[in-house]
Formats: C-alpha cells, sequence, structure tokens
C-alpha cells in the first residue's frame, strides 16, 4: 500500500512537474531519486510501467537538450 501512494504523488500533476523539472535540470535518474526520497531500482520500475512519469522525463530532458542547442 506504502509504494502505491509514493507512486501515486509522483502521478500526479504536481509531481509530474517536478519530475519533468528535474530532467530538465539535467539531473540523472540517481540524482532525481535522492532528490525525491525513491530507491533508482523502484524510480526504474516507475519508469517503464507509467507512461505518465516516463513522458515527464523525457519532455525535461528535451526541453534540456534543446536549451542547450541553443533552440530555445
Amino acid at each position: 500500500m506504502a509504494r502505491e501512494s509514493q507512486i501515486s504523488k509522483w502521478n500526479s500533476p504536481s509531481g509530474l512537474l517536478r519530475l519533468q523539472r528535474l530532467a530538465m535540470h539535467g539531473l540523472t535518474q540517481a540524482e532525481i531519486c535522492e532528490q525525491i526520497g525513491v530507491p533508482v531500482r523502484t524510480f526504474r520500475r516507475w519508469c517503464t510501467q507509467d507512461p505518465h512519469i516516463k513522458q515527464a522525463l523525457s519532455v525535461g530532458a528535451d526541453v534540456l537538450a534543446a536549451q542547450e542547442a541553443g533552440l530555445v
């Protein structure tokens, strides 16, 4: 039950936005895990099981790449 509520926190609109912002700042998955207090293995499982979490990280990384390329 505790695990389910933990993923629900990060799958909420505010949680997804925070994950996206962390990715936009160039944090690795391990660094994001440290910031949000979740084990790396758990977070990686969430990324494979939850398309919303995976997309939030992807969008954040894409924005960072665009900024670094001078496109934004």
